[in-house]
C-alpha cells in the first residue's frame, strides 16, 4: 500500500530502478515486461501498478484463495485447483501476474464471474484432430484466409504463440500447404497446430487496462477490417481501432529508465551472483567435508562388538566378519558432490544404480544433519547398527555379493553394470516459459 500523499512523488523511473537494481523476482519482473513493451504488445502500465506488479505476491486474478470443489460446464474442479502455487514475477507471455491455473485451465466461477471465457488464455485453433476417430480436420476459416491471419498472428505488436504438431505436405513450388492425411503429413510437421493468446480484454480493480493490446475477440473484426477494400493495414488498426489503445510514444516512459539502467544493473547482479556463488560453494564444500567424517565415523563402528551391543536395534543373526567388510565397502563407495545443482553432498557408486539410490536415501537425513550426529557418539553407533540392519535385511546376502562393487566369483555381467552413471537427487527445474513464434508457418 502507498499512501495517496506519496502517489505523486513516485514515477516509473524509481519503480524501474530500483527493481533492477534490487534484483530476484522484481528484476525478472521488469526485463519481462521490457520485452513486451519493446513490441508495443501490450498496455503501457501506470506507476502503481508497475509498483504492484514488481511487488507481487499473489496472482491478481485469484489471489491463490481457497474455494470449495464444484461442477461447472462439464469440468470438475478439484482441490488442488483452487490451491494453486503463488506466481513469483510477471509472465512474459502475456504480462498478467497470474499463476499457472489462470493460465492454462477453466477456473472455478467465483473466479471467472464476469469473464467472457472462464481462463485467462485461449487457443485459437488452426487444425482439429478427433481423438475418437483418429482423424485430422482443417479449420475451413483458417483455410479461406491464411494469408491475413499469418499476416496477424506474426506481427511484433500481436502477442500469440504457437504450440502443437501440424501436418503440412510439399507443393511444386517448394512451399508448404495444410493437409489432413497422416501419411502426407508425417514428412513436413510445424508447431503451431493452434495459437495461445489473451481471451479478453481486461481491466484491473483499478479500471486500467492490462495485459496484450490484441485478444482472441479481436481476430474476426481484424480479418474483416484487412479484407475490405481502402483499409490502412495492420499498424492502423492495432493503434487506432483497438479499444484504449496506447499510442507509440507512451511506451518512452517505461523503456527510457530501462534502457537507463539496465546495464549497470546487471553489472551488479553479476557480481553479487559471483560473490553468493562462491559463499555456496564454500560452505559446499564444509558440508562435504562433514559428511565424509561422519561416513568415515559410521564404518568405524562396523564391528562385531559394535553391532552386537544393541538395545533399540536388534539383530535377526549374528553379524559375520564378511558381512561387515561387505556393508562397511558398500558405505565408502561415496562420491563427493560439489555441484551446487545436487541436493546431496555425497553420492554412491557402486555399479548398480537402484542400490545407489537405496544407499542415498539411507543416508540422507544423517549427512544433512552431520553435526549433531558427529557430537553425539551414541547416536553415530545407533544409526551404524542401523544402517547394517536395514542393509542386511531389505537386500540381502544374496543381492549384497552380486553388488559390482562387491565383485565375487564372477556372479555378475560386467558389461551390464555402469560405474559411471551414479545416482544423483537432482531438484525438479522451474517450469519456465519460451518464445514459440519461430515455429509459426503459413
Amino acid at each position: 500500500m502507498v499512501n495517496k500523499l506519496l502517489r505523486s512523488c513516485i514515477n516509473s523511473d524509481m519503480v524501474v530502478a530500483a527493481s533492477l537494481y534490487s534484483g530476484g523476482y522484481a528484476m525478472t519482473s521488469v526485463i519481462n515486461l521490457s520485452e513486451l513493451m519493446k513490441r508495443k504488445a501490450i498496455y503501457v502500465p501506470s506507476t502503481m501498478r508497475l509498483l504492484r506488479l514488481v511487488n507481487g505476491k499473489r496472482c491478481e486474478f485469484c489471489m491463490n484463495s481457497p474455494i470449495a470443489p464444484t461442477e461447472n460446464r462439464g469440468h470438475l474442479f478439484d482441490y488442488d485447483q483452487c490451491h494453486n502455487a503463488k506466481p513469483r514475477y510477471v509472465r512474459a507471455s502475456c504480462g498478467y501476474f497470474s499463476c499457472w491455473d489462470c493460465m492454462e485451465k477453466w477456473r472455478h466461477p467465483g473466479i471467472s464471474k464476469g469473464w467472457t471465457y472462464p481462463c485467462v488464455t485461449r487457443k485459437w485453433y488452426k487444425h482439429f484432430y478427433n481423438p475418437t476417430t483418429g482423424k485430422y480436420h482443417i479449420k475451413q476459416y483458417y483455410l479461406q484466409k491464411r494469408q491475413v491471419i499469418h499476416d496477424i498472428l506474426s506481427h511484433e505488436r500481436v502477442a500469440t504463440y504457437p504450440y502443437g504438431k501440424r501436418l503440412l505436405e510439399a507443393t511444386g513450388d517448394g512451399s508448404y500447404a495444410p493437409t489432413t492425411d497422416p501419411r502426407v503429413g508425417r514428412i513436413v510437421k510445424s508447431f503451431d497446430r493452434f495459437e495461445v493468446m489473451a481471451a479478453q480484454y481486461r481491466e484491473d480493480l483499478a479500471g486500467e487496462p492490462i495485459g496484450p493490446i490484441f485478444h482472441y475477440n479481436e481476430m474476426g473484426r481484424c480479418v474483416r477490417y484487412l479484407e475490405r477494400a481502402g483499409s490502412l493495414g495492420l499498424d492502423y488498426f492495432l493503434e487506432n481501432l483497438l479499444p484504449h489503445s496506447p499510442s507509440l510514444g507512451s511506451y518512452a516512459t517505461f523503456l527510457d529508465p530501462f534502457q537507463k539502467h539496465i546495464e549497470p544493473a546487471c553489472d551488479r547482479y553479476q557480481i553479487r551472483k559471483e560473490i553468493r556463488t562462491n559463499k555456496r560453494q564454500l560452505a559446499r564444500y564444509n558440508a562435504i567435508e562433514t559428511a565424509v567424517e561422519l561416513v568415515a565415523k559410521i564404518a568405524r563402528y562396523m564391528t562385531i562388538e559394535d553391532l552386537c551391543d544393541c538395545r533399540s536395534i536388534r539383530l535377526n543373526y549374528m553379524p559375520t566378519p564378511d558381512d561387515i567388510r561387505a556393508v562397511e565397502k558398500l558405505i565408502l563407495s561415496y562420491k563427493e558432490a560439489p555441484q551446487l545443482v545436487l541436493r546431496d553432498v555425497l553420492t554412491f557408486d557402486t555399479g548398480d544404480y537402484s542400490i545407489d539410490r537405496f544407499l542415498a536415501q539411507l543416508f540422507r537425513l544423517a549427512l544433512k544433519d552431520a553435526d549433531s550426529f558427529l557430537r553425539s557418539r551414541s547416536r553415530t553407533k545407533r544409526f551404524a547398527q542401523f544402517v547394517y540392519k536395514t542393509l542386511m535385511e531389505d537386500l540381502g546376502r544374496n543381492r549384497i555379493m552380486m553388488i559390482p562393487a562387491l565383485y565375487r566369483y564372477g556372479r555378475f555381467r560386467p558389461g551390464f553394470y555402469s560405474f559411471r552413471r551414479p545416482f544423483q537427487n537432482r531438484p525438479r527445474a522451474h517450469r519456465e516459459w519460451h518464445d514459440t513464434s519461430e515455429s509459426r508457418m503459413l
